[in-house]
């Protein structure tokens, strides 16, 4: 037996008020549930335990049914349907979810180079836009910066100038 994380999204529909909410997972107690609200809908996180996926998806979809049922809250149009063992949904979990951020300071470290050099790259077509300006400054996605760095053709700074 594999224990199970089974989520349904559904869309398209009026959000449950907070008691709704509060009964549906009074109802879905035994399966661990979490609801999370969205302006057009809701979705039911539950864990179950069963031998195949399928099996653990057709037990989940029973108990939501039966628990909107006696709720009265819609259990249509289900949008997304994820299956996944709770060793899995640990995993994702423990990812973060948001990229690494870079400015100005650690560009300049990174390229070796001054950050007014950095601020002059950033006017560029080839550089990425940031993700937001803040008063620090900008910032950008690290994995975007990084696409740029393998493309940037570095160019040698100037020459000296020779006394005549």
């Amino acid at each position: 037996m594999t224990e199970w994380s089974i989520e349904f999204e559904i869309r398209g529909i009026e959000s449950p008020n907070d008691d709704a909410v509060d009964d549906l997972i009074e109802h879905l107690h035994d399966y661990a549930a979490v609801v999370a609200i969205f302006p057009d809908g809701y979705s039911v996180r539950m864990s179950t335990i069963a031998d195949a996926p399928e099996a653990a998806l057709a037990s989940a979809r029973s108990a939501v049914a039966a628990a909107t049922r006696s709720v009265g809250v819609p259990v249509e149009p289900v949008v997304r349907v994820e299956v996944s063992t709770e060793d899995v949904l640990d995993a994702e979990l423990r990812q973060p979810t948001m990229p690494a951020l870079v400015g100005v300071a650690e560009i300049a470290q990174r390229l070796g180079v001054s950050r007014q050099r950095v601020s002059e790259l950033a006017g560029t077509d080839q550089f990425p836009e940031p993700l937001a300006r803040l008063a620090a400054g900008p910032i950008w996605a690290e994995p975007t910066l990084l696409r740029f760095l393998e493309q940037w053709e570095r160019r040698p700074g100037r020459k000296p100038v020779r006394a005549a």
